[in-house]
């Protein structure tokens, strides 16, 4: 008896930015991070499964609605992996800035937003030496925040040159 050989096709495949799964592309969807309706037409996206895509929008939906509780119980539920319920809170969460903006009118791609990070004492001391060490566009010193901001555009304009606002 002789085997035939199937014959398979060759498909591209992506990898869910949220559950890490490997999904054809003709399932992929496309999700802007900066919410399309909040001007986010053209700007950065990933790549998500079908299921994750809408349980992320369900999530920021619980949340605008004032159900926090509610979405974090169901993302407990629908990602067990703490770091793959943080990847789909955090693109929630940023939905929902940006639809809060919108809704207070105050949505413009030059508002600046302001973040937080935590950093270990060493670290931030260290930083702040080095940042004394740059100067901005005026030639004064850098502070900690500025050159920060400074390495954060450097890194997106590399990645997604079309947002630099200096081409």
């Amino acid at each position: 008896m002789t085997r035939s050989k199937r014959q398979t096709k060759q498909f591209t495949v992506c990898r869910c930015h949220i559950c890490d799964s490997i999904v054809p592309v003709t399932f992929e969807q496309q999700h802007h991070v900066v919410p399309q309706a909040a001007g986010g037409r053209d700007g950065a996206t990933v790549q998500l499964c079908s299921g994750c895509h809408a349980n992320l929008h369900r999530l920021a939906d619980m949340m605008m609605g004032g159900n926090a509780g509610l979405a974090d119980d169901s993302a407990n539920i629908a990602y067990p992996d703490r770091r793959i319920r943080e990847r789909a809170f955090t693109l929630a969460k940023t939905i929902v800035e940006y639809m809060v903006l919108k809704r207070d009118g105050k949505v413009d791609a030059s508002h600046p937003v302001r973040i937080m990070i935590e950093l270990p004492i060493p670290i931030k001391l260290a930083a702040q030496m080095i940042a004394n060490e740059h100067r901005g566009p005026t030639g004064r010193r850098l502070g900690l925040a500025s050159w920060i901001a400074a390495l954060v555009k450097q890194a997106v304009y590399q990645r997604y040159p079309h947002l630099d606002p200096a081409l």
